[in-house]
């Protein structure tokens, strides 16, 4: 027997998720990101669904969020996959390449022809295995295509390399008691994950 209209107990507690995420600490958020995961988030992203779960024994909220993360993947001049690393800015590169006032060659041009390396060795890049890569790495979903930002030729583990800066979207989760306390995330594969009969609420903006 209903005595409590369910739309009533929706309402109000779709205005507690909305503002648990509204006062959340976004800095707070990306750095426990960071330290899961190794990747940067750029700075907006929103809280896109939120539930109160059952977790441990405790009551818990869960929030998720759409986000765009920043990656680097290195590939080596065969083509093979080498590994993923946080993005490194181009002025941090040029730091490391000496330099000289004697010139024996057009700049410009040089510049123009590793673009165009860059840009065909992009343009070959396998996307869907890109995705299956990150995915095995950070255990994450790539939502989409992952979209290059920037690429240049690097020295990697002493050999000529190339790496590549892209963003993604991703969606991630944590959750948070109730007494704000960030507890874990929820896509994590390393505890029990929450469990109940819970009812998503959508929150996006």
């Amino acid at each position: 027997m209903v005595i409590v209209n369910p739309d009533i107990i929706n309402k109000w507690e779709m205005e507690l998720i909305e503002s648990l995420a509204a006062a959340l600490d976004a800095h707070e958020v990306r750095s426990l990101f960071m330290d899961k995961y190794g990747l940067r988030l750029k700075e907006n992203f929103e809280s896109a669904k939120g539930r109160i779960v059952a977790f441990k024994n405790q009551i818990v909220y869960e929030l998720r969020f759409n986000a765009i993360s920043i990656f680097s993947v290195f590939i080596d001049r065969s083509g093979n996959y080498q590994g993923f690393s946080r993005p490194i800015e181009k002025d941090a590169l040029d730091e490391n390449r000496s330099a000289s006032d004697t010139m024996l060659s057009d700049p410009e041009m040089i510049k123009r022809k590793e673009r165009e390396l860059i840009g065909a060795i992009e343009s070959g890049l396998n996307i869907k295995d890109l995705g299956t890569l990150f995915e095995k790495e950070f255990k994450l979903q790539i939502l989409g295509d992952a979209r290059c930002r920037h690429g240049d030729l690097v020295v990697f583990k002493d050999h000529v390399g190339f790496q590549l800066d892209f963003e993604a979207a991703v969606n991630f989760s944590l959750l948070v008691d109730r007494k704000g306390s960030f507890l874990t995330f929820g896509d994590s594969s390393d505890h029990q994950m929450p469990s109940g009969k819970v009812a998503d609420i959508d929150i996006m903006n």
